[in-house]
């Protein structure tokens, strides 16, 4: 035997109200982003396999550091001859710097 619904009786229920977002309250002060930053270095993870790698180390091995020493040692003193006699050599200093600083991670 079939039932007949009215068309009231087919519509969905309205969604509840329970939660209300106020777009008019609030700014963008950054606050969340400096409390993110400021947590703890365990506690920044948005999943546990971020959380895992973080914690468990690469199984490769490090290079050995004098091969390392020698191959950046050559890599500044590619970097710097290329640069000296050109008009971009007043941007050495800084250019090194940033190969630092990259190297630093």
């Amino acid at each position: 035997m079939s039932q007949i619904l009215s068309p009231a009786a087919a519509r969905p229920a309205p969604a509840s109200s329970g939660y209300r977002v106020d777009p008019g309250r609030g700014s963008r002060d950054g606050r969340v982003s400096s409390e993110w930053f400021s947590r703890p270095t365990d506690e920044r993870f948005l999943s546990l396999s971020d959380l895992q790698r973080s914690v468990d180390p690469d199984p490769r091995p490090l290079p050995e550091p004098e091969a390392a020493e020698l191959a950046l040692g050559a890599m500044i003193d590619a970097l710097s001859g290329l640069l000296i006699g050109t008009r971009l050599e007043d941007e050495v200093p800084d250019l090194l710097w940033s190969l630092v600083n990259l190297l630093r991670r």
